[in-house]
């Protein structure tokens, strides 16, 4: 299928390029040595985030509802200059920020939150990627009332990770046959062929490969690798299987765009786009010594 490529996406892929900078745009031969001083720096805030005008950093409360039941858990969130963050309930992780999109990764699991920021809230979607079909919505607000301490409702899970005994109660999301449910009012169809285009480091140099978004929520890229996705409120996400490597991204007239980490690597993160569909002759494109996708040399 041939893609048009209009005037619009080329203003898209500059305002990408400017939020991706870094002070030193070569190529890296190391996932873990970044070329850029300030994604070096461990008491400096990912250098992803150093161009969005949204202040990330700071105390939040935060509420989290596992399989969108309208029921949710709250918490206290401070997410920290140096890249990580510290719940009320003691729990830990790192959080990466830009494009106007926020994704924290939990400390010792495979739960990675993903959200879209505005006016002082993130808002977005979260899944626990050892635990089929474990999904949810969260929302946060910048700051924290006097004298809230947070809320942990018995039998319901932390929002760190959910309990491989918890029972789902939205009929959706057990069938392993359909699509996840908290993407039915997804107004862009994510299913289908897309073309990605991946910047480990945000160099401005991209790999690219295709994309197919199962109906069953897992996903296959043209370079063999697999995963699995959740979308909602245009916001999408995946995860590849096996590995700590999630993107996160805001989805737009055929577009997807965002970021993501390889959250087991200190200092491994990128910008991506994706258009929709796969152009007639398309080759995938791998940089020599620079992983791939998944974060896979």
């Amino acid at each position: 299928m041939t893609i048009k490529i209009k005037a619009g996406f080329v203003a898209i892929l500059l305002l990408i390029g400017i939020s991706c900078s870094k002070e030193n745009t070569n190529s890296t031969s190391s996932v873990s040595a970044q070329a850029s001083d300030e994604l070096q720096g461990s008491e400096l805030q990912s250098a992803i985030d150093e161009s969005s005008p949204f202040a990330v950093k700071g105390d939040w409360t935060f509420y989290y509802d596992w399989y969108c039941t309208g029921v949710p858990p709250s918490t206290t969130m401070k997410f920290k200059k140096n890249g990580t963050f510290l719940t009320g309930f003691g729990e830990t992780g790192q959080w990466i920020s830009g494009s106007g999109i926020v994704a924290f990764h939990y400390d010792g699991y495979n739960t990675v939150y993903s959200g879209k920021t505005k006016s002082g809230q993130i808002t977005g979607i979260m899944a626990d990627y050892l635990v089929p079909i474990s999904q949810g919505c969260f929302d946060m607000t910048k700051g924290i009332a006097k004298g809230f301490t947070g809320e942990h409702i018995p039998g319901l899970p932390y929002s760190s990770r959910v309990s491989s005994s918890s029972t789902q109660t939205t009929g959706e999301l057990q069938s392993d046959e359909s699509e996840s449910a908290i993407d039915a009012s997804e107004s862009l169809v994510v299913r289908g062929d897309w073309t990605i285009y991946y910047d480990w480091g945000c160099t401005g140099i991209y790999g690219s490969t295709t994309m197919k978004f199962k109906k069953n929520g897992t996903f296959l890229t043209g370079f063999g690798e697999t995963g699995q996705w959740i979308s909602e409120s245009g916001i999408v996400a995946f995860h590849f299987d096996g590995l700590n490597t999630t993107y996160s991204g805001k989805t737009k007239s055929g577009q997807i765009t965002g970021i993501f980490a390889d959250y087991q690597t200190v200092n491994t993160q990128g910008c991506f786009y994706m258009t929709k569909g796969i152009a007639k002759g398309f080759k995938e494109d791998h940089i020599p010594g620079q992983p791939y996708a998944s974060g896979k040399k």
